[in-house]
């Protein structure tokens, strides 16, 4: 069994360790991935998650599911090609 947990961030000092103290419980840091959004306060420098940089001009949810939605396929088609 594989499993995984998202979430997309930008300059979150106060949520951001909150959300990775309750997820860090459940999941493996590897499996753990944060879609930092250009952050500049460094909330997203720390270990414990892998980050994966991204960007967009305008907030637009469409954009953010989509780009969530393309990174679960990826990690599906690896899972299955293992």
């Amino acid at each position: 069994m594989s499993r995984a947990v998202f979430t997309m961030v930008y300059n979150e000092p106060v949520f951001l360790p909150i959300w990775l103290r309750y997820y860090s419980r459940f999941f493996a840091p590897d499996d753990i991935y944060v879609f930092d959004h250009q952050s500049t306060d460094g909330s997203t420098s720390g270990g414990g998650f892998v980050r994966i940089p991204v960007t967009h001009d305008t907030v637009d949810h469409t954009w953010m599911v989509g780009t969530l939605q393309a990174h679960q396929h990826e990690l599906r088609q690896d899972l299955a090609a293992a």
